[in-house]
Order: C-alpha cells, then structure tokens, then sequence
C-alpha cells in the first residue's frame, strides 16, 4: 500500500509540478573567464543560491536575476529580467535590450550556453526561448533562441 501511495504522491508531483517547497537550493551556472576566453570546452563554476518562490516561474526569474547581477563573462551589465514564464515544459525569459549590449561570436555562444545552462539547473525545463523586450529578436550576433532543448544539470 505504501509503494503505491508513493507513486499517486510522485506522478501527482511530476504533473502538477507548479508549487514548489520555499527555500529550494539551485545553483547558478557560470563560465569560468580564463577558460572561455582560452576556446575549446567551457569550464563551469557553480554557486549555491537558495530561492523561495512558490512557482517555477518565480525561482526561474529569481535564479536570472541572480546570474546577470553577478556574471562576469560574457554577460552584458546592466540586463534586466522582465518576466519569466513556463509555457509546458519551456522556459520562457523576457529580458531587456542590454542583453544585446555585447559583442563577437565567442561572446553570443557563451551567453546562450550560460543561459541554457541556468535554465536547466531548473525542474521541469527542458526547453528554453529567449525573448528581448517581449519580442522574439536576433541577438547581436543573429542567432535567436527559441525552444532551444536544453541539456538538464
């Protein structure tokens, strides 16, 4: 009886993953400078944060808030999290034009891998699309970022 209730709870869980418990540790993902300035593979610092929103939405939007207040590489100052939305199981984050403030191929691909990243650090994600001004636009360097899969952490 207990293994089946264990299950109900689970696939009740997995299909109604809304809510969330306050106080979930995720990790921010980060790109170490030196090595991605060097090329080839990226190498990824990790930093613990814990977030307390009741929804994916929320922890999502407060994990990017995080990254772009305290990212270094690759990570245009001054960005802005507009909104954050789960649409299924893609995530969808609305910044603001100063994403677009950066420059170079080498820059975009790291932005978008540090974004990719971040987003599947998060439950339920497996999917990603960036939007700029509520808009989906090109970035800097012409590449959009729509229902990108991501490769889950």
């Amino acid at each position: 009886m207990r293994t089946s209730l264990c299950a109900v709870i689970m696939f009740l869980c997995s299909s109604f993953a809304v809510v969330q418990d306050a106080g979930q540790v995720f990790y921010i993902y980060e790109i170490e400078a030196e090595a991605g300035e060097r090329g080839g593979a990226y190498i990824w610092n990790r930093r613990e944060i814990s977030l307390e929103g009741s929804t994916h939405a929320e922890n999502a939007r407060r994990l990017f808030e995080c990254f772009f207040e305290t990212a270094a590489y690759c990570v245009p100052s001054d960005v802005r999290v507009l909104s954050a939305e789960m649409d299924g199981d893609c995530l969808v984050l609305n910044v603001s034009e100063d994403i677009l403030c950066y420059g170079g191929n080498a820059y975009e691909t790291a932005l978008i891998a540090q974004c990719e990243k971040n987003a599947a650090a998060l439950p339920g994600v497996e999917y990603f699309t960036l939007l700029i001004e509520g808009e989906l636009q090109s970035l800097a360097e012409g590449r959009t970022v729509e229902r990108r899969p991501v490769e889950n952490s």
